[in-house]
């Protein structure tokens, strides 16, 4: 009887080879030589690639974010306080903002 093969590095790397294992490889043709190569202001003119813009929710416009990273027993807190008093954590961050802007003499410029 024959003994099973063990897989080392060869085998392993044969058995990841697309030639090996009888995969059809695509292969790379170059452009006719006759072909005009494309100029400068061709290349300049070719549309950029932008990031996509989405439409806000009605309810985000006019309002920019911010982001607050908070430790996973201060965001779970928070999600409980959230939950206590049915509002949504939008609402309980807009009033902590305005408490830290009554805090510190500024005019409250925040809406719930």
């Amino acid at each position: 009887m024959k003994p099973r093969p063990r897989l080392g590095l060869g085998l392993a790397e044969s058995a990841t080879d697309p030639v090996a294992l009888g995969v059809p490889v695509l292969q790379v043709v170059p452009a006719p030589e006759d072909a005009p190569a494309p100029s400068p202001t061709q290349e300049a003119s070719a549309p950029s690639k932008k990031a996509k813009k989405y439409d806000r929710a009605s309810t985000r416009v006019g309002t920019r974010g911010v982001t607050v990273w908070l430790e996973p027993d201060g965001f779970r807190t928070l999600k409980m306080l959230s939950a206590e008093r049915d509002k949504t954590v939008q609402d309980l961050m807009t009033e902590a903002v305005n408490l830290l802007f009554r805090k510190y003499d500024k005019a409250r410029v925040l809406k719930s």
